[in-house]
């Protein structure tokens, strides 16, 4: 008997450790959010007690929960939104009346874990409203400029940063919003961005110099009140440089990537691929957490003469610490493993198609790729998370009409499943939250929504383009079935439960014992099986 159960509990097993069916996730929960004008979502975080912090810019002059009044054309908003989706805590516009070519934007929000939020973004407004400023003076045609809020929504402090050629300036687009902002665990502002200036503030730099031509990234660290620039560099080279995304590692090390030249700085024993005769390459690069030093920097260029294009959107940084970079390109002859899960770019007539790459956690080595796309399709990949587990959720455009959410196993072989789908939608961002939510930034006209949020229906009233963000939350994970699988008390329903059942099945005592009838037997058994792998809420 003991021999045919555990033959049974094996089987039972590998079935429940399985990759699950992640198209059945449920949507937890969904709502627009924007007002009857055009507005763009450019990003959003989520903190601690489950608030959503939205930025995007906008014409809207009725979005909900509004403070104040929008001043220019276009301003910045900043929308934070209760765990339940049901309120908006706050709407703030930003931005200035005298307003150059172009408009203002923010690109990136970090949420500061005590109800507040630091703003990135873009502003060429000579009255930006500024607050406690570290630097008051708009210097060129754009500054960056970083904006504090607490959890009121009030301005804490804000303040421009550039020189005088301009920052913020290049890759202005749909999909293609420059500037990136993490807080770090002391409390201090980690900022990426790109500028055109030969006099940007440079502090401790690595770089002191600007590469010329087009733009050089920063990056820069500021104290959280905003008062001190605490370090500052250039990077790159004379070509055109480009950041479009930033994390921070668990030692609060930034990690960027992006697009650069071929002389983009390196570090000795980095991972590096191809000639370096374009200036398409495309790199990731950690710094130490003070500024001081590169100390790791991966780049590639291609190897064939296909020709076209290539373009990061995001990064992300896994448990064991390894970094993923992702986004799109035009053709093949990178260094895709052949044991990939899509080893080869499909072609056809097909304008993009997704790549992704996972680097090691030292940048040494190259420990897997992927492209992402189908034969005479157009596919790019335009946002990357990776949970707890290891395993990498994208943002998958597809004939720049849908949006698909899919997941991979770590090492890029296995497509795991497809999750959601939207139609005539963008992908702006997915985060997955402490708990192993997933959320995600999507611009749409027709979405699902659920009871009782704060807009149920598109307020834009079906405009055309894509004009109004969209939040949604999903539980990947599940609800447990029975929370009563629980059986060591630790949350989550796992091989502890599953092993206490075995070691006491057949006997009457409460340890295993799930459904209290005095009996340790298969119904205790079945009933941790049927939630195993799920967290107990």
């Amino acid at each position: 008997m003991r021999t045919r159960l555990n033959t049974l509990l094996s089987c039972l097993v590998a079935a429940a450790l399985a990759p699950a069916g992640l198209a059945q996730a449920e949507l937890e929960l969904g709502t627009y959010l924007g007002g009857s004008g055009t507005d763009r979502g450019t990003s959003f975080d989520i903190d601690a007690d489950g608030f959503v912090y939205l930025c995007g810019y906008t014409e809207s002059t009725d979005i909900p929960g509004a403070l104040n009044s929008r001043t220019g054309f276009v301003d910045w908003y900043v929308t934070k939104l209760s765990p339940d989706f049901t309120q908006v805590i706050w709407t703030r516009y930003i931005g200035g009346t005298e307003q150059g070519a172009g408009p203002e934007y923010p690109a990136d929000i970090a949420a500061d874990g005590q109800g507040g939020c630091v703003v990135i973004g873009k502003t060429n407004a000579t009255d930006f409203p500024l607050v406690n400023a570290l630097d008051s003076s708009l210097d060129g045609d754009s500054d960056a400029a970083i904006v504090r809020l607490d959890q009121d929504g009030g301005i804490v402090w804000s303040t421009l940063l550039g020189g005088s050629g301009g920052e913020m300036a290049d890759g202005f687009g749909f999909s293609q919003i420059t500037g990136e902002v993490e807080i770090a665990s002391d409390g201090s502002i980690v900022i990426a961005g790109d500028t055109r200036s030969a006099d940007f503030p440079t502090q401790n730099p690595i770089d002191d110099s600007f590469g010329g031509f087009n733009a050089d990234v920063f990056v820069a660290t500021l104290s959280g009140d905003g008062q001190q620039l605490l370090w500052s560099t250039y990077l790159g080279d004379l070509y055109r440089d480009q950041v479009w995304d930033l994390r921070l590692d668990a030692q609060d090390n930034p990690v960027i990537c992006g697009d650069a030249g071929p002389e983009w700085p390196e570090v000795e024993g980095s991972y590096t691929f191809g000639e370096f005769t374009s200036s398409g390459i495309i790199y990731a690069t950690k710094l130490d957490a003070d500024g001081s030093q590169l100390l790791w920097s991966a780049k590639m260029d291609r190897m064939d003469n296909t020709g076209g294009s290539v373009r990061l959107r995001e990064c992300a940084i896994a448990p064991d610490g390894s970094v993923y970079i992702a986004g799109r390109t035009s053709g093949g002859g990178f260094p895709i493993p052949p044991d990939a899960y899509q080893p080869d770019f499909e072609g056809g007539q097909a304008i993009m198609e997704g790549i992704i790459f996972r680097f090691s956690a030292d940048g040494t080595q190259l420990l897997g790729g992927t492209f992402l796309g189908a034969f005479n399709s157009e596919d790019e990949i335009g946002t990357i998370d990776v949970d707890a587990n290891g395993t990498v959720f994208i943002g998958r455009g597809v004939f720049s009409s849908s949006v698909r959410l899919v997941t991979f196993n770590a090492e890029l072989t296995e497509l795991i499943d497809t999750i959601a789908f939207v139609s005539v939608a963008s992908f702006k961002k997915i985060r997955i939250d402490q708990f192993g939510d997933l959320f995600a930034l999507i611009e749409t006209l027709n979405a699902a929504t659920t009871p009782g949020v704060v807009q149920p229906v598109n307020p834009s009233d079906g405009q055309f383009p894509l004009t109004t963000p969209y939040i949604a939350k999903w539980d990947i994970a599940g609800s447990p079935i029975n929370c009563t699988g629980d059986l060591t008390g630790d949350d989550r329903i796992d091989l502890a439960d599953l092993n206490l059942v075995l070691a006491n099945f057949g006997q009457a005592t409460p340890d295993g014992d799930a459904n209290a009838d005095g009996t340790v037997d298969l119904a205790d058994l079945n009933t941790v099986l049927a939630a195993f792998g799920q967290n107990c809420d």
